[in-house]
């Protein structure tokens, strides 16, 4: 790697370069930014007289999270996220005998396949995060200010029970 600077054939990937696609509604949104991944692996700690030792302990995966430009009309981000709403079991208070409740299955169906594709200059995919079993779990529609001239931004978090990356095109 030392040459690296010096070599015309080794191109590091660019954070501006990348499409995303969620399931259905991947067509209707302007992405601002995407979240990569990210593995924890935790320890445990064990205990021994003056020492302390360190054990791998659980994998777990942090939640990802999206920003998302919102759009006047058909494509507006905050109607497609609320109409997922029905389809992951979230439904207004109709009376006190509505009993049912969110599911995994529904909220990882709704929202479909999240894929995070990095490209290269000319657009050819050179690599993809697909994220698995991932569902919405928190959704910041923006804010409105008399002082800013910004966009609206929708942020979404998602959780996911892992993360499997595929190089090349």
């Amino acid at each position: 790697m030392a040459n690296f600077w010096n070599s015309a054939e080794l191109e590091p990937k660019k954070s501006y370069q990348y499409t995303v696609t969620m399931g259905t509604i991947a067509d209707s949104f302007l992405i601002k930014s995407a979240k990569l991944p990210v593995l924890e692996v935790g320890t445990l700690e064990a205990d021994y007289t003056q020492y302390k030792f360190y054990y791998p302990g659980k994998v777990s995966w942090s939640p990802v999270q999206f920003t998302i430009y919102d759009v006047v009309g058909s494509k507006s981000v905050a109607q497609n996220l609320t109409s997922l709403f029905a389809a992951i079991g979230i439904n207004k208070p109709v009376n006190a005998n509505q009993l049912a409740t969110l599911s995994k299955r529904n909220a990882a169906s709704a929202v479909g396949n999240v894929i995070i594709s990095q490209i290269d200059t000319n657009g050819t995919q050179i690599g993809s995060w697909t994220l698995t079993n991932a569902f919405i779990t928190n959704i910041d529609f923006g804010q409105h200010g008399y002082s800013d001239e910004g966009l609206i931004e929708v942020s979404v978090d998602m959780a996911y029970d892992w993360a499997e990356y595929k190089a090349g095109a």
